[in-house]
Parts: C-alpha cells; structure tokens; sequence
C-alpha cells in the first residue's frame, strides 16, 4: 500500500510544462534537432514540474499529490506556446518498456485523436503532442542536458521525402503462404535499434518508439497479441556523414562496415528485426535530380526475413510518424497506391483521402501514399495529414469536425498486420513458452478519491506484464492500463467500477487473464 505521508492537497493543479520566457538559442535548435525548415512554428525554452505527473482530483476543486507514484487514469495539465489557456492530457497507459525511462500515453482531453506520448528518465524528459494541425515536440538539448526545449511544427510543412522509402536488397529470402502458416509466432516482434553516433537519449527514442508503436496497433484495432519490444540498444560509434539512408540501409543488408557482425546482433539480443536511428540532414543532397531534400524520412526492406531492416532520421522519428511506417514495411504494409508486397493479401495498404477541392482536409493513415498530388511524400511539402492509425474499414473517427473512415474495401492494414506481425516475430523461432498467468492479482483502494495499487505475482520466464480495465464484469472491451517489467502499478479510477486482469508475457507470447478483482473511488481522501 502506498503510504498516507505521500498525499500532499492542493489547492492549484501544478503546470507540468512551463514556458520560460528566456529568447532560445538557435544552436539549441539544432542541438536538439528541433528546427524541421519550414514546419518550425515557434520554440520556447521550458521548465517542468514532476508533481504534476502524481495528482488526483479531489472534492471541490482541490487536487492531492500523491508524491512518486506512476498512475495511469490521471490528468496531466501543461502550458504549449501559442495557446491560451492550459492543455489537459489524459494518462490511459503506463509503461515501463525500457530499463529506466517511464513513459505516459493518452489523449488531450476535448479531442480524443489528438494523442501524445511522453518519456521521463535520468537523461531528460521526450515527448510528442499532437494539437490539430500542429504537433509539439519536447527534447533536451542533447545527451543528459538540464535544459529542454518544446518546439510546435506545423504537421503540412513537415519536408517530405523525394523517392520511395522502399528498397529492394540483395539478401533476399521469399515467405511462401506454407512457410508462413507453419512458421507463426506470437506476434510480439523484438526490434534491436542501432544509433548513429551523435543521435542523443537512446533510451528515451526507444521508449517513445516502442509505446507509440503498440498504441497506434491497439487504437487501429490489431490484437493485442501484436506488439513490439526492445531487444535491445547498441550505439555503433560510426557517423554516416555524405551518406543517404539508403546507403545506410545497403550496409545493414551487406553486412559490411558498422553493421559487420548484424547477424551475430541479432542473436546475441534475440531480436527478430533491426532498425538504425540516424542523424537528419536536410541540406545533404540525395537525388542528383531532385535537388538537396537530403536525409529525411526513412527506408526499409519490406518483409524479407534476410535483411530484416529499416532506417529513420531522428527528428521523423517521432515528427512524422516515420517510425511507425518504415516498421509497417518490414512487417509487409505498403502505400496506399501501391501493389502490396505479398500478392495474395491485397488490402497490406495504407488508406489516403485525397481532397481536391479542400487541400487541407487531405489525410492519409501512416502507411500513406505516393502518387497523389495533395497526399504524397515526394516533394517539398505536403498539405496531407498523417494519422495515428493503420487502415481499417470499421474505424470511423472524428476528424475536422466530420466522421472519417479509415480504409476501404482494398485498404485493411490492420488485418494484414495481425499476418505479417506472428510471421516476423519468428524469423528466429520460439525459444521458450509463454509464462503462467500472474496469479493471484490483488487492488486496494489507498483511501484518495479514485486512487487504487495493483499487484499480481511474478511469474518464471516472464519479461513484461500487461494490466487491463474494463467497465464491465464480464471484461468486455479490455483497455491496457499498464504495461512493463513492474509486478505493481497504481490506477485512478475516475468514477464507476473498474474490472482488471493481468497478464505475463515473453518473447513466445502472453499468459491467460489473471483472476480478476474491482478497483473503485471513493469521496474523499483520509
């Protein structure tokens, strides 16, 4: 149980982000490589203050601290530049992912698709939040740096890149419709990611990637049993100055130079695939016949077992969802406009709204499109939006103030995903089974208004555990609240009853549900 000392009321809820009114330094900018040309809207130094992340709110608009705890169902409150009043996020989901970095995921509360992802540890503070047309990226300076910097991009003037972002290698192995039914893994694909030298907060990279990565697979509707992890972190001491990521991307595929010994990589981390974080440059010159658009975007092989690989600039990594597409790519998504990789499965597609009369109401699912004129990665600039979704026919959201639909008949990513994902997740075998279930679970309402600890047991072979809430007895419509390596977690419950089960998982896949048990609020807090 947590202890009643940490409780602190207040009377104000803290502001976890500050604008400091301190005029930034350009070389900050690009220190922290927040500067994105033209989609660079404003810039502010910030100042943070960690309670916010802790509170519950009370009676009578008080609010308590609850000093050192990690809870998901909270609101976080921040201020972003150029916006009035302060913006409240809501924290669905905890995750302790990667040794040492804490990250939060949710929405901002009045707008349920304008998402964000925020990582904290011993080297600083990451984050992304998208605010309509704008996304707000928070950074340190660089490697462990005290000051952090928030800059707002414009998501239509965010460069885009000049060439298709897939490449054919030489080391390549075809999958069979046999090969796949036989070879089916769990779905939980482990990612070793590679790091330029001069790419800072690996850890914080990483666990933005990997969270963002299985919120988007869960928002779209892809099972649950479809996720990534890390396997691991390897900086490879080499910078690729004069080099395009694709020439990057050929020395992972040859093994040669920095990714020599790849294949031993690979299993000495258990990783299925490989990804490499690289500097952006977008003066370098690229095409000789497009002119210097330079090291943007990313490349990746599509779904070849032997070169499992992709390559992103750091800056789209998390600016444009470039992560998540190049990772769609090797688990055998295409564009929207585009032939699918694996014939038989035509709808692997991503979905594009192309709106010509309305240039800026375009918009396109993250594996996006090339080829039309308002929803197209080559060029300058883009006026089409890219979502936080895979395509799915069935999913219909608010966008613009109109009901969108996020795929066709022909564009059904999400279904391929739940294929692709289970066949790359065995590129390497199953080495173990999955663990028993984390029984017994157990919730105790710590005597705080919504505020419940969770706790379930540790179970042999496992490496992650998942908590999940329903509102329903019959845990109908599972929400994962929590999701890391912790056997103990804390939850807000902001009315009615909340039904939770747990799970263990490992690289083979996760246990059943845990027996289940109720998490509540009460109206006050002793």
């Amino acid at each position: 149980m947590l202890s009643a000392a940490n409780y602190q009321a207040l009377d104000k809820r803290p502001d976890f982000v500050n604008l400091s009114p301190q005029p930034i330094i350009q070389n900050h900018l690009r220190q922290a490589n927040l500067g994105q040309d033209a989609a660079l809207v404003s810039a502010n130094y910030i100042n943070f203050d960690l309670n916010a992340l802790n509170i519950v709110k009370g009676n009578k608009g008080r609010f308590h601290n609850i000093k050192n705890t990690e809870m998901s169902g909270q609101e976080i409150s921040l201020r972003l530049p150029n916006v009035e009043k302060p913006v409240l996020l809501y924290v669905d989901n905890v995750q302790n992912l990667v040794k040492g970095v804490v990250t939060y995921t949710g929405y901002r509360i009045g707008q349920v698709n304008d998402f964000f992802i925020l990582s904290i540890a011993d080297e600083g503070v990451m984050a992304k939040i998208n605010y309509g047309k704008y996304i707000y990226i928070i950074k340190p300076i660089k490697s462990k740096s005290v000051k952090h910097t928030i800059a707002q991009l414009d998501k239509t003037l965010i460069i885009k890149d000049i060439r298709d972002d897939v490449a054919k290698a030489v080391n390549q192995k075809k999958l069979s419709a046999v090969t796949e039914k036989s070879n089916n893994g769990s779905g939980h694909v482990k990612v070793l990611f590679y790091f330029e030298n001069g790419v800072w907060n690996q850890s914080l990279y990483v666990s933005l990637i990997v969270s963002e990565m299985n919120a988007a697979l869960s928002r779209s509707g892809v099972p649950t049993s479809n996720t990534i992890s890390s396997a691991g972190i390897k900086l490879l001491g080499a910078s690729f100055t004069g080099l395009c990521k694709d020439g990057i991307l050929g020395l992972m595929d040859a093994r040669q130079g920095a990714f020599a010994n790849i294949d031993q990589d690979l299993n000495a981390y258990g990783a299925d695939i490989a990804v490499t974080l690289i500097k952006t440059y977008t003066g370098q010159i690229c095409d000789p016949f497009s002119g210097p658009v330079g090291r943007v975007g990313g490349v990746a092989y599509p779904y070849n077992p032997g070169s499992p690989f992709a390559v992103f600039a750091d800056a789209y990594a998390l600016g444009d969802l470039t992560a998540l597409h190049e990772l769609g790519h090797v688990f055998g998504g295409s564009h929207a406009i585009m032939q699918p990789y694996i014939i038989r499965n035509r709808y692997a597609k991503g979905f594009t709204m192309n709106n010509s009369i309305t240039p800026s109401d375009s918009w396109q699912t993250i594996m996006g499109s090339y080829g039309y004129s308002n929803c197209n990665f080559s060029g300058v600039y883009s006026t089409c939006e890219r979502l936080d979704y895979f395509s799915n026919p069935n999913k219909v959201i608010s966008y613009e103030g109109n009901n969108i639909t996020l795929g066709d008949t022909y564009s059904k990513m999400y279904l391929w995903l739940d294929i692709g994902m289970p066949v790359v997740s065995n590129y390497k075998g199953l080495p173990i089974p999955p663990p028993p279930a984390p029984n017994p679970i157990s919730a105790t309402n710590e005597s705080c208004f919504g505020l419940n600890s969770v706790t379930w047991t540790a179970q042999s072979g496992a490496t992650e555990y998942k908590l999940y809430k329903s509102t329903s007895s019959n845990f109908t419509s599972p929400v994962m609240l929590y999701n890391g390596t912790n056997t103990t977690t804390a939850v807000n419950v902001n009315s009615g009853l909340w039904y939770l089960r747990a799970q263990a998982c490992n690289a083979s896949g996760c246990s059943v549900y845990s027996n289940q048990v109720t998490a509540y609020r009460i109206s006050n807090c002793l």
